[in-house]
């Protein structure tokens, strides 16, 4: 403790060695003074014993002091004063050291400062860190679930990209000796007489099927027109309109007949406009019906009523929908609402 205040061991080391030193000087200073003093009594003594005695024969000490050099008081005063002067500058180093020591002490206190300055950074940075970790994986879980929600309805926008949602309003296929669109029978025969409201039904989602084709395509028919209106679905050639639906009897089979031949011109014109876009794409085979249309006839069988049997009627209604259907197929696969289908409609087959 110097000064009151506690040195640190390294200074403290050199604070002793320092004294140390100083002692080990004082001592050598000590013994000077003590021969210098053993001198000048020695002296004395000799100069006494010379005058009571009487003898001039020098005595022992006087051959000492003779041997041994005397320190005159002048030049004692003068060692002192250098001892004082080597004292005094001692004195200053050690205020010197001190103050360094002192200096050191406040450098030392204001490093602990920041040392501790630092540590509090320190710990706001892992608090900070560690709640921007729980974040970060907060917002990974969060981004995960989207991802997974993302290829959830990316998987279900693929199946519905996929899903042919004609074929699922349009069903065509066939029962029998009949073509049949959802369900609906189209035509009939001497052993089975199909109602008219069912014939019907099966005419109004024709003309509907074709006319969203038509409408999806933004293709317009040159002449014809179809009307569709449920199971009164009406059809007209641009100078008259004609209903296609029944009951249809002797007197109006001519007005029946001609709107099923404007219906057929309505598909076989179709079909022209789907085979001239394969073409301008490039798609081989380009489209084609499986079933020629010729005038009133599909694959040789008309489709007037009128002095026609039931069953070819009935026969070539079926390759009607036969042909109808593959126009459908060919819309959605190659056509301008071309998606990727699960499964490829087949034809109607004929029996």
């Amino acid at each position: 403790d110097v000064g009151g205040k506690f040195l640190c061991g390294e200074c403290a080391l050199l604070l002793q060695e320092e004294m140390e030193r100083m002692i080990a000087e004082c001592k050598l200073d000590c013994q000077a003074y003590q021969q210098a003093l053993g001198s000048l009594e020695r002296g004395d003594e000799g100069g006494s014993g010379g005058n009571g005695g009487g003898s001039d024969a020098p005595t022992a000490s006087a051959t000492a002091s003779a041997s041994s050099p005397v320190m005159t008081e002048e030049q004692f005063e003068r060692e002192i004063l250098k001892c004082k002067e080597e004292e005094r500058k001692e004195v200053q180093k050690i205020q010197k050291l001190e103050q360094q020591l002192q200096e050191l002490g406040e450098e030392r206190l204001g490093l602990d400062r920041q040392q501790e300055e630092l540590d509090e950074l320190e710990d706001h940075y892992w608090r900070r860190f560690n709640h921007y970790k729980f974040e970060l994986d907060a917002f990974n879980e969060e981004k995960h679930a989207l991802v997974s929600k993302i290829e959830g309805a990316s998987a279900q926008l693929e199946l519905l990209k996929r899903t042919n949602i004609y074929n699922d309003v349009f069903h065509i296929w066939h029962d029998g000796p009949f073509g049949t669109i959802n369900s609906f029978r189209m035509g009939r025969t001497s052993k089975i007489q199909v109602e008219w409201d069912e014939i019907n039904a099966a005419w109004g989602q024709a003309v509907l099927l074709l006319h969203t084709m038509a409408s999806s395509c933004e293709f317009e028919f040159s002449q014809n027109k179809l009307i569709p209106m449920g199971s009164y679905p009406k059809v007209s050639d641009g100078k008259n309109t004609y209903e296609l639906y029944g009951p249809v009897t002797q007197f109006l089979r001519a007005n029946y007949d001609k709107a099923m031949c404007v219906f057929l011109q309505c598909l076989q014109e179709f079909s022209v406009y789907a085979k001239e876009y394969d073409i301008a794409h490039q798609t081989k085979p380009p489209f084609q019906l499986p079933y020629k249309i010729e005038g009133d006839k599909v694959c040789g069988h008309t489709v007037r009523l009128r002095f026609n049997a039931h069953e070819k009627w009935t026969k070539a209604l079926k390759y009607l929908l036969a042909n109808l259907k593959v126009t459908l197929v060919w819309l959605t696969s190659s056509g301008p609402l071309a998606k990727p289908v699960n499964s490829s409609a087949a034809t109607v087959g004929t029996s």
